[in-house]
């Protein structure tokens, strides 16, 4: 959605800007977007609704756009013509076993915090989570578990925020220039 468009958008524009800035500077911006986007998603609430996760989303994109250019080509800059392929490869599968290791990181936030709030409730969780049976629940019990969900998803985008944050952190380490 909102992010690929962003995420895209935000490549092409930090690469045409690295040329007259520096890695460091594209990926400090897109290290901001990220923290901006996270804080985001961790300050929703139901009556914000779906614009409000949007526009995190959409922030979060033009941070991934701009680090991931910048990332990418200071490594191929940074070794020899014969080592790109190597080097560019490495980098995305690294980004691969990143996004495998974040999603499950994630994901146990989620599961633990529902654990926590709703001992034993993944069956009732699974009903709330299925449109057609969401309305045979008792009014209570659906708030309640509606409740515990997205308890569960702000203590991920505050997982989320922490991230971002040891993300600027490193990136405003990268080197200017190589």
């Amino acid at each position: 959605g909102a992010m690929s468009v962003t995420w895209a958008l935000a490549s092409i524009v930090g690469g045409r800007l690295m040329v007259f800035t520096s890695y460091r500077f594209i990926a400090s911006v897109g290290g901001a977007f990220l923290v901006a986007g996270s804080v985001i998603l961790a300050l929703l609430t139901p009556e914000r609704g779906w614009p409000w996760a949007a526009l995190g989303s959409l922030v979060i994109g033009l941070g991934m756009g701009c680090t991931n250019t910048a990332v990418i080509v200071s490594i191929q800059a940074a070794v020899p013509w014969d080592k790109r392929g190597a080097a560019t490869s490495s980098c995305l599968f690294m980004r691969f076993v990143g996004s495998a290791i974040g999603a499950a990181a994630f994901g146990a936030v989620l599961n633990l915090t529902i654990e926590r709030r709703a001992p034993g409730q993944w069956s009732a969780v699974d009903r709330l989570l299925e449109p057609t049976l969401r309305d045979s629940m008792p009014g209570p019990e659906r708030q309640h578990l509606a409740d515990v969900v997205g308890a569960g998803l702000h203590n991920s985008y505050l997982l989320s925020v922490g991230l971002s944050v040891a993300v600027l952190l490193m990136l405003l380490r990268l080197p200017a220039r190589l």
